[in-house]
Formats: C-alpha cells, sequence, structure tokens
C-alpha cells in the first residue's frame, strides 16, 4: 500500500514541512487518485498586499494558513540575500551539534532561539521589500490551509496528475515498452520510475526516472536509472539535454522530446547487457583497500572522508554506508567484533560499497528527494568509476 512519510519539521513552528507519499508499482491507481485529489484540493492565488504572507508569533497568516518551509525558503530569496540563513539561526536550525548539556546553555542558551523574533524579522524585510514579489502568485492547498509555495509570475505550472498523464501517454507509444516502476511525492515533487519489463542475467534492471514538481523548486528532469532486485535504484547525472524549465510555450511537446531523448539515451550499447555485467565485474574487482588489520580503522575513516567531504554525503550516513558495508547482512547492529575481519573486510569491492549506498538510500531517505537522489548519483558514480574511491597509498 502507498507509505505516507512525514517530513522534518525542524527545531521550530515558523513554518511546516510537506508530507510524502511512496508508491510502489501494484499501486498506479492509488497514485493517480492521491494526484487527483491533491489538485482538486490546489488554489492559485495572486500576491497583492503583504499581509497574505506575513506571519504571527506562531506562525501563522491574516488568513489562518501556514507556510512550508519552501515557501519561506522561496519568499526570504526573492526578498533578501541571506534572509533565509539569518532565520534558520534565530530558530535554532544552525545551532551546532557540540554544544550540548550544560556547555549549550552558556554559549547558545535556549532562550535565544525562539519563533517570535524570526517572525519579526520575516515580517520587517517583507514590508521593506514587498515590491520584490511584484506579479508572483502562490499555490495553496485550501484541505490543509497550507501555502506550499511561492512561484514568479512567468512560471508555467503542471499538475502532477496532467504531467502523469502526459508521461503514460508518450511511453505507450515509445520503443522499448517501460513499465511503471514505483513514485514518489514530496509535497509537490513527484518522482516517477519506469522500468523494463525483465532484468538483465546480470541482476539489474534498466530504468527510467522523471521528476516535475509543480512549485518551482526543480526543473523536469529525466535520468537513466538501474534497479536492484531489492528495488534499490541508482541514476545517472542530469546534463543539459535532461531538463526542461516551467516557462515558455508548447511545455507538453518539450516534455514529450525529453521522454523519448532519455529512452533512445538508455537504448545505447552503453547500458546493454554485456557492458553492464563487464560493469560490475569491473567494479567487484576494484577492492576498498581493507586488510583485516588494525590499520583498517585509518582506512575505515579515508572512505568516510572520499563519502562526506569529496561527494556530499553526511557524515553520519556516510559512515553507515562504509559499516553497512562491512558487516553485510549486519547491518543493522554494524557489530564490527563479531565479524572475522580478516578474512570479510579484504574481500569488500567497490561493488559492495554501491550496493550498500543504494539500499541506505532507499531505507533512510524515502521522503528527501534531495538526498535519496544525491546518494543515487554517488552510488552511479562509483559504479560507472566517475567517482575514483581513493587508494590505500594516496
Amino acid at each position: 500500500m502507498a507509505t505516507n512519510l512525514q517530513g522534518n519539521g525542524g527545531f521550530s513552528s515558523l513554518a511546516v514541512p510537506l508530507p510524502g507519499l511512496l508508491f510502489s508499482k501494484n499501486e498506479y491507481s492509488k497514485l493517480t487518485d492521491a494526484l487527483f485529489d491533491c489538485e482538486r484540493s490546489t488554489e492559485v492565488c495572486s500576491i497583492g498586499d503583504e499581509s497574505q504572507l506575513a506571519l504571527s508569533r506562531k506562525g501563522i497568516t491574516a488568513g489562518g494558513e501556514r507556510m512550508s518551509w519552501l515557501a519561506v525558503r522561496q519568499v526570504c530569496k526573492i526578498l533578501s540575500a541571506g534572509l533565509s540563513a539569518s532565520l534558520s539561526d534565530l530558530l535554532g536550525m544552525k545551532r551546532p551539534e557540540a554544544t550540548l548539556a550544560s556547555s549549550r546553555n552558556i554559549a547558545d542558551p535556549d532562550e535565544d532561539f525562539n519563533v517570535s523574533e524570526a517572525a519579526a524579522l520575516y515580517n520587517l524585510v517583507l514590508k521593506k521589500r514587498f515590491g520584490r514579489l511584484f506579479g508572483c502568485r502562490y499555490l495553496k492547498n485550501t484541505d490543509t490551509k497550507v501555502i506550499e509555495s511561492v512561484v514568479g509570475g512567468r512560471y508555467t505550472r503542471i499538475s502532477n496528475s496532467d504531467f502523469l498523464s502526459i508521461i503514460s501517454s508518450v511511453l505507450e507509444s515509445c520503443e522499448p515498452k517501460y513499465n511503471f516502476h514505483s513514485a514518489s511525492v514530496s509535497g509537490r515533487k513527484l518522482c516517477l520510475t519506469y522500468s523494463k519489463e525483465k532484468s538483465l542475467h546480470c541482476g539489474l534492471t534498466l530504468g527510467i526516472k522523471i521528476i516535475n514538481s509543480e512549485i518551482g523548486d526543480s526543473s523536469i528532469k529525466t535520468s537513466i536509472a538501474l534497479i536492484d532486485s531489492n528495488g534499490n535504484t541508482m541514476t545517472s547525472s542530469y546534463d543539459k539535454l535532461s531538463r526542461v524549465s516551467h516557462s515558455g510555450r508548447d511545455l507538453s511537446n518539450k516534455v514529450s522530446k525529453l521522454i523519448g531523448d532519455v529512452i533512445e539515451k538508455s537504448a545505447s550499447s552503453t547500458y546493454s547487457e554485456e557492458a553492464l555485467s563487464l560493469k560490475i565485474s569491473e567494479a567487484g574487482s576494484r577492492l576498498l583497500g581493507f586488510t583485516g588489520g588494525n590499520e583498517d580503522s585509518s582506512r575505515f575513516y579515508r572512505l568516510i572522508d572520499f563519502l562526506n567531504t569529496k561527494n556530499g554525503l553526511t557524515y553520519s550516513m556516510a559512515k553507515r554506508c562504509i559499516s553497512s558495508t562491512l558487516t553485510g547482512n549486519n547491518s543493522e547492529t554494524h557489530n564490527f567484533n563479531m565479524l572475522d575481519r580478516s578474512k570479510l573486510w579484504p574481500l569488500k569491492s567497490a561493488m559492495s560499497l554501491v550496493f550498500s549506498i543504494m539500499n541506505e538510500s532507499r531505507i533512510n531517505f524515502a521522503d528527501n528527494f534531495y538526498l535519496r537522489d544525491r546518494f543515487e548519483k554517488v552510488a552511479w558514480g562509483i559504479f560507472f568509476n566517475k567517482l575514483k574511491i581513493p587508494t590505500s597509498d594516496s
């Protein structure tokens, strides 16, 4: 059944997170129903007065609506550079994790962080710079009474419900055939995954990913996906030819061409059975450099640094990915002492790490498009050896 996912609300109530939904390959009809219901409750309004967006000390507008974090960030970006960062600081969202317990009360007392002061700063800048919002519109969910986004006058909105219909129509006429595999809805961002009916003998299934946002936080994008037997994915990067902005005329035809282009690209020899089998073999031969001895500790943290500082994964998740790579089926406990390190660790390869990143991405970031997207692209880069794992002596 469709999985309901609530986003992280942060440390304050100035704004609210947007919920998410996941749909499996057997839930296409539920997806269409959910998108239809979402469109039914959508209202787009012109911004003509600052009171429409001003917030009380409890983060509520004069009309009784809440604002999403995305909407607040979009308003801040239009009004003044650095405003969003200042609000985050006043709300304690950038509070250093190191300042804990008694030391935190001295360096950053709790009373220094509150919604009232953040709302006051936001309202002050809104009043001073309101003219910069001329021509903008906001999108509101009439069921939840949440202002979900603020977009410019040139933005052409394609509802996710209409977008799904366009994609389904285009794919029906394309060769080779791709079937619906899964979907995620994160706020108003729709991520669709389609796959070929049969998996390759190498254990991977070729697919495509298609992304739309109704609310101005992303262009329409496509990428090639490789899916393992557990439904985990890694995806190619978005180049200039794999995206279309929400502006201009004849947007539907532009989307149709975009889909045709990614399908044509997926049919290249790069993604043939032979080529992917060779890539799996090559990734399996690139060992991670563990020896099973005491020197593995420094290697462990070197690989964490590779995923964290070099490729943008969070430190905690980079550590989890390396840990689960080493522990395999014991990834929930990460109990290194129970493993025969001298026999198991030296065998761990780039392919082991790729599968670990793909799995951790699905398990931990199903409701966070940006983080999951980042993880899937790191896995892709390692698999195709575009992201070079540092050698033990480098």
